[in-house]
């Protein structure tokens, strides 16, 4: 679901904006710079990226360029990526879906052969239920489910990460809940709980605010590593006693083999820019927590979500492929 109208059209004003910058910033040389965007226009992860560039040309002296690159689902962005020249000037940024997808069809794409530059955003899961559900948090949830096994149904996407976070609640608490998929994601699952169809709802906070706020759903948890700027009121699910995070992170790409001072420079671009106005206007209006992590630490996470989703997915028989 794209985001916010008004973020869309605040975030597709910003590139120019930063000008024409005075110079390279040392150790990266005054080459053309091109940022490769994998989903439409408008989507999150364009206006994720158009949020940095002012700030990003800003910090490293030239200008970085948008580039939309469409194609299963950004996975023809990360293939370029991949095989660029491993000198900083080509950047791609995803969520971990880039890692599922080398593993579920698409072994052309090989995180490998990408370099992680930063973590920018996590976004996260959230359970909704109608206004007068009797469940008012995620343990009301568990305790119904282990009552009546297979009773309680939980709408949302049939592949993608939140199948993958409620595999995770399924498996810490020994709940068992049924998965009902809905084409279009957590959205249509909103519209199916208020009528009754299924008793919860999941997908990121902002899909349902507009049925919290008009008083057809409530949010009885969220699966973050800290509660949504959205609803600060609601408690995440470790919080609750359900020891399950599942944050949905955002990362900024280059290719392998680029030099770890290049890296370090790109990473400092992308705190820089996280500090802008451009950037932080848009995380508000988009419900997302700004969550820097540096190159050091975004490649280790890197290197443990491969890992983690490589044996999740094989564990429920969803793995397809090796990535070449």
């Amino acid at each position: 679901m794209k985001r916010f109208a008004a973020a869309c059209l605040f975030a597709l004003s910003l590139v120019g904006l930063a000008g024409s910058p005075a110079g390279a910033a040392e150790g990266f040389a005054p080459t053309q710079t091109t940022f490769l965007i994998g989903n439409a226009a408008g989507g999150g992860n364009d206006l994720l990226v158009r949020a940095l560039l002012p700030g990003m040309s800003k910090a490293l002296g030239v200008d970085v360029t948008p580039e939309i690159l469409l194609g299963a689902n950004g996975g023809v962005a990360a293939v370029r990526t991949g095989q660029a020249k491993p000198d900083g000037h080509t950047l791609y940024l995803h969520s971990q879906s880039v890692v599922m997808m080398q593993y579920t069809g698409q072994p052309q794409v090989n995180v490998e052969k990408l370099a992680a530059v930063a973590q920018v955003v996590e976004d996260f899961s959230c359970w909704a239920v109608a206004k007068d559900s009797p469940y008012n948090s995620i343990q009301d949830v568990i305790t119904a489910a282990k009552a009546a096994p297979g009773k309680i149904k939980v709408g949302t996407t049939s592949a993608g990460v939140w199948p993958i976070n409620l595999a995770m609640v399924k498996e810490k608490t020994g709940a068992d809940i049924k998965l009902v998929p809905y084409s279009g994601g957590g959205a249509p699952a909103g519209v199916a709980v208020a009528a009754g169809e299924v008793d919860i709802a999941m997908d990121s906070p902002i899909v349902y605010r507009s049925l919290v706020d008009g008083g057809k759903l409530k949010i009885i948890g969220v699966f973050g590593t800290k509660r949504s700027p959205l609803f600060p009121d609601v408690p995440t699910a470790k919080e609750q006693g359900v020891d399950v995070e599942f944050p949905v992170w955002r990362m900024v790409f280059t290719t392998k083999g680029t030099p770890d001072a290049t890296l370090a420079v790109l990473a400092d671009a992308v705190k820089q820019a996280m500090e802008g106005e451009a950037f932080k206007t848009y995380v508000e209006n988009s419900g997302l927590v700004a969550n820097y992590k540096d190159n050091k630490d975004s490649q280790k996470l890197l290197d443990e979500q491969n890992a983690f989703y490589r044996d999740m997915l094989d564990k429920l028989g969803l793995k397809t492929s090796e990535p070449k």
